[in-house]
C-alpha cells in the first residue's frame, strides 16, 4: 500500500521514460527515508548515550586496559570512552555505506535498487542509515567532547547541516520542478562519498589516540605510530579531493549554483579539517624524532671519555 508521502512520486513523475522511471525510484527512496529521518536520528543518539553510560561506564574498560585506564582523570576517561564510541560508530557507518557506494559508482546500479537479491532493503536505505549514524555521532561528540577544536566543531556542524537538510529540502520540491531531482541525486552522490572517504581517517585518528594512551609506549614505537598515521591521513586527504573532484565533474551540469557553492565550500572546510589532522600527526612525529635524537646525543656524550 502506498503511503501519503510517496503518492506524489508516482502521480507526477513521468513513468514512460527511462529517466522518469529512475527519478520515480529515487523519489520513493527519499520520501520513505524522510519519514524516518528525525526518529532514527533520535534513536541513534539515545543508543550512544546508553552505550556510553551503561557499557563503557561500567568496569569493562578497567578489565581491558587495567591500570592504564583506571589511573586516568575523569575528563580523560570521558574522552577515552568517546574515542571507543567513535571507532564503533564510524566503522559501522563505513561498512554499511561501502557496498552501496561501490555498486553505484562502479556496478552501474542505482540507489533505489535492492541491497541484495530479493531483499526489501535498498542500497539507498543502507546509505541513509549509515549517514544517520555519522550525523548522530557528530552531535554526540559536539555535546560530550568539550576539548573539540573549533575547526572540527565547524566540520561537524557542516556535516549535520548537509545530512539533516538534504531530505526535507528534496521532498519539498514543487511538483512542477520534478527534474530538480536530478540535481538532488547529484548532490546525494557527492555527500555520500564524503561519508565513505571521511570514515577511515576518523577511525584512524581515534585508534591512534587509544593506542597512544594504552598499548604503544616508548619514543620509538610512538614515533612509528605517528609516522604511519601521517602517511595514511595524507593519502586519504588527497584521495578525497581527487574522488570528489571527479564526481563533481560528472554531475556539474546537473547541479544548481547553490549546490555547487555548497559543495565547494564544504570540500574546502573538510580538506582544511583533514589537513589539520595531518599536521597534528606530523608535529607529533617530529616531536618524537626530536626526543629520540636528543636522547641519542645524551647517550653518546655519556659514552665519550673525559
Amino acid at each position: 500500500m502506498d503511503t501519503l508521502s510517496s503518492v506524489g512520486c508516482k502521480d507526477f513523475l513521468p513513468a514512460d521514460t527511462l529517466e522518469g522511471q529512475s527519478l520515480t525510484g529515487f523519489c520513493l527512496l527519499i520520501t520513505r527515508s524522510s519519514s524516518y529521518d528525525a526518529i532514527l536520528f533520535a534513536i541513534i543518539c539515545v543508543v550512544y548515550v546508553l552505550f556510553n553510560r551503561l557499557v563503557l561506564g561500567s568496569s569493562i574498560l578497567d578489565f581491558i586496559y587495567g591500570a592504564k585506564y583506571s589511573s586516568m582523570r575523569h575528563a580523560e576517561k570521558r574522552t577515552f570512552r568517546l574515542r571507543h564510541i567513535g571507532i564503533l560508530a564510524r566503522t559501522t557507518s563505513f561498512l554499511l555505506i561501502l557496498k552501496p557506494a561501490f555498486m553505484v559508482a562502479f556496478g552501474n546500479k542505482e540507489w533505489s535498487e535492492p541491497y541484495a537479491q530479493g531483499s526489501n532493503v535498498l542500497l539507498g536505505d543502507a546509505a541513509f542509515f549509515s549517514v544517520m549514524i555519522t550525523a548522530a555521532f557528530h552531535l554526540f561528540e559536539l555535546v560530550f567532547d568539550p576539548s573539540l577544536k573549533p575547526l572540527l566543531v565547524v566540520h561537524h556542524l557542516g556535516s549535520i547541516f548537509v545530512i539533516q537538510g538534504f531530505l526535507p529540502s528534496t521532498v519539498s520540491l514543487p511538483k512542477a520542478q520534478y527534474l530538480e531531482l536530478n540535481r538532488a541525486l547529484g548532490m546525494m552522490n557527492v555527500a555520500l562519498y564524503w561519508a565513505v572517504l571521511d570514515a577511515p581517517l576518523v577511525v584512524l585518528s581515534y585508534v591512534i589516540a587509544v593506542l597512544r594512551s594504552t598499548f604503544i609506549q616508548g619514543h620509538t614505537n610512538v614515533c612509528k605510530l605517528f609516522y604511519i598515521g601521517f602517511n595514511i591521513a595524507a593519502f586519504l586527504t588527497v584521495t578525497e579531493i581527487v574522488v570528489i573532484s571527479y564526481l563533481c565533474s560528472q554531475n556539474w551540469n546537473e547541479l544548481a549554483g547553490f549546490q555547487r557553492t555548497t559543495i565547494c565550500s564544504l570540500q574546502i572546510l573538510f580538506t582544511i579539517a583533514k589537513g589539520w589532522v595531518c599536521k597534528s600527526f606530523y608535529l607529533s612525529y617530529t616531536r618524537q624524532v626530536g626526543t629520540l635524537e636528543g636522547k641519542a646525543s645524551r647517550d653518546t656524550a655519556m659514552l665519550k671519555p673525559e
